[in-house]
């Protein structure tokens, strides 16, 4: 067996610092964050929003804006919060952005789900686009980050195999983008884009939950705790509305 080198050590030992600042769910905890918020994506796309049963079969509407920015606020807080306390630990600072990628894509699914003016569809659109991709980038280069090894012969590998993963996914993103309004009007076809646009997110948990030997995802500490338990209800609350 070959002898680890010092270098590689060092890393290891530097990207289990880099993760014990993170502030956000990972592991087993993250993908069930992931998970979750695909099947209420499904169901508010199916007029069916888990969390609102008295708007069951009934048309879709975007949240009040008092709600939107008390949600939103829950969400984004505890990754600004992972930002601030991992400052300077850059793997852990860009997976914690790509994490709202779902968010992004929530924005852009308003538009078409709802019915609502072209000049605020339109705005709406361009913002959730340019977001998505700049979040999805930012996640896969704290996923990259992590993995690569200082003279790995395998860094080669690992790079190539990323970037075919990303150019395969903003491909289908552009080409759904060009004829949107069919795409999103399909929701097999919209499923498919989000599993493409946030699988940054899944290998993050995963590779977070190995780097920290915590395959069940809590942060150890009080205070990530009680952030990643704030982000995880933020998310839920993206799709209640009263």
């Amino acid at each position: 067996m070959d002898e680890i080198s010092p270098d590689v050590l060092k890393l290891y030992d530097n990207l289990k610092h880099d993760a014990a600042c993170y502030g956000l769910p990972y592991g087993y905890f993250g993908i069930v964050c992931w998970a979750s918020t695909l099947v209420s994506m499904i169901l508010t796309y199916v007029n069916c929003p888990l969390f609102s049963p008295t708007k069951w079969c009934k048309p879709y509407k975007r949240q009040k804006p008092s709600m939107m920015a008390f949600s939103a606020a829950m969400t984004v807080g505890p990754v600004i919060y992972t930002c601030i306390r991992c400052k300077g630990e850059w793997m852990s600072i860009f997976m914690a952005f790509g994490q709202l990628t779902p968010w992004s894509l929530k924005l852009i699914n308003d538009c078409y789900v709802t019915k609502i003016g072209d000049e605020t569809e339109s705005k709406y659109r361009l913002i959730g686009f340019a977001m998505t991709i700049i979040l999805y980038l930012a996640g896969w280069i704290g996923f990259e980050i992590a993995l690569l090894k200082p003279s790995d012969r395998n860094n080669t590998l690992i790079i190539s195999i990323t970037v075919i993963v990303m150019v395969i996914s903003l491909l289908c993103y552009t080409a759904c983008w060009s004829c949107i309004s069919n795409c999103l009007n399909n929701c097999c076809s919209f499923v498919l884009l989000y599993i493409l646009m946030t699988s940054h997110i899944v290998a993050s948990h995963l590779v977070l939950a190995v780097i920290n030997k915590n395959m069940m995802g809590v942060p150890p500490d009080w205070y990530g705790q009680v952030s990643a338990v704030v982000f995880f209800i933020g998310k839920r609350l993206l799709f209640l509305d009263f």
